[in-house]
């Protein structure tokens, strides 16, 4: 693997961002503005080795599905949140996010209404 890493190529990987790319340059003692027509093998490889370290793009996605998974468990309020598809955090639902919800609480209806033999129950 002789390619050179960019900036721009480590931000589009799921996990990694602004700031932990600018810590392991912090770390790596590198220039965080340097241009990468100056980057040497030596600090290309260090960048790839110090990147390893991070939880990213899949291994990252397993560990937050199993947190909601955890959450629907306990039946917690962030549990519940998750279940309908609302936000979780604490953001206003009167005028934001509000068809999501909607077109889900139907879809779980008529999950309900299949499961009693279609027959509406008042």
């Amino acid at each position: 693997m002789n390619y050179t890493i960019t900036k721009n190529k480590i931000k589009k990987i799921f996990g990694i961002g602004h700031s932990k790319l600018n810590q392991t340059y912090k770390k790596l003692g590198l220039n965080c503005k340097n241009k990468f027509n100056k980057i040497t093998n030596k600090q290309n490889n260090k960048i790839k080795k110090a990147i390893k370290f991070f939880t990213y793009d899949k291994m990252l996605k397993i560990k937050y599905k199993k947190m909601i998974e955890f959450y629907l468990k306990l039946k917690n309020y962030k549990g519940i949140r998750h279940a309908f598809h609302r936000p979780v955090r604490g953001q206003r639902t009167h005028t934001n996010a509000r068809t999501v919800g909607r077109q889900r609480n139907i879809f779980i209806l008529k999950k309900k209404e299949i499961k009693h033999g279609g027959k509406k129950k008042n």
